[in-house]
């Protein structure tokens, strides 16, 4: 009998090939319902984030026939690793499609070489899987599609103390942010040019139940967050030039990335 570990690897394959070119599918198996993380191996011929018309190569994630999210091959040529969150999975055979979207590539960017060396499957009864199945979807906002700017590159959450339980807060560093501090004072303040906001906070009970939720919303308002979830996974719109977020949007590109814990 397969012992039951907090995280199961998914190492079995329905087809396993080297790295595709612009279309890549394969198989994952679960063998327990759980959260899905996949590492997309992949980099873009010609690519390089600092080239206007090169920027970057985009990808279409679907899950079972089912639009997952978009990623922006924002790491240029070279072959890099991007963890995204696939989401919640039931038991059973699954299948992961990536195609390379050449309504949002970059005109100059090339053909994109993409592999999915590993997808893991999270089982319950970790911190981890409670941190992942609440992980944020960010929608873009409208006036970055197509833009290569403020872009969702990296996410993280932290799991803080509260009197009722615990808190999980989710942040992200965006490539930059169009609105609010001008990039010279990025780089004379705090050394950097990307733009790092908190955007979500969810309070959880010893039991694992959802006791509050919130998120940085214009202004930098943090309100209770009332808006949709997809399984337990908050569906959040980038909404303003400085990067908050709103409950709502007219998008429909959307970016996960599984965040790391810090």
């Amino acid at each position: 009998m397969m012992p039951a570990p907090v995280t199961t690897l998914v190492t079995a394959l329905i087809s396993m090939a080297p790295a595709a070119r612009d279309h890549y599918g394969r198989g994952f198996v679960a063998a327990a319902a759980g959260e899905a993380i996949a590492t997309v191996r992949a980099g873009c011929a010609g690519c390089a984030w600092g080239q206007t018309g090169r920027e970057a190569a985009a990808l279409r994630v679907f899950v079972d026939g089912r639009y997952s999210q978009h990623l922006l091959l924002s790491r240029g040529e070279t072959v890099a690793d991007y963890r995204i969150t696939l989401g919640a999975v039931a038991p059973g055979r699954h299948r992961l499609t990536i195609d390379r979207d050449p309504t949002l590539s970059a005109v100059g960017a090339g053909s994109a070489a993409i592999d999915v060396p590993d997808v893991s499957i999270l089982s319950r009864g970790s911190d981890d899987f409670t941190a992942q199945s609440m992980a944020p979807i960010l929608y873009a906002r409208p006036n970055t599609v197509g833009r290569f700017t403020d872009l969702p590159l990296v996410a993280w959450y932290e799991i803080v103390p509260t009197p009722r339980g615990r808190q999980f807060r989710y942040s992200v560093i965006f490539s930059n942010e169009d609105g609010g501090t001008a990039t010279d004072r990025l780089m004379a303040t705090w050394g950097r040019t990307t733009d790092i906001e908190f955007v979500y906070g969810v309070e959880v009970g010893g039991d694992g139940r959802i006791l509050a939720e919130q998120f940085q919303g214009p202004g930098h308002e943090v309100p209770p967050f009332k808006g949709r979830h997809e399984a337990r996974h908050p569906l959040l719109w980038v909404s303003t030039d400085n990067n908050m977020v709103s409950e709502s949007g007219p998008t429909r590109v959307r970016y996960a990335p599984a965040p790391a814990r810090f």
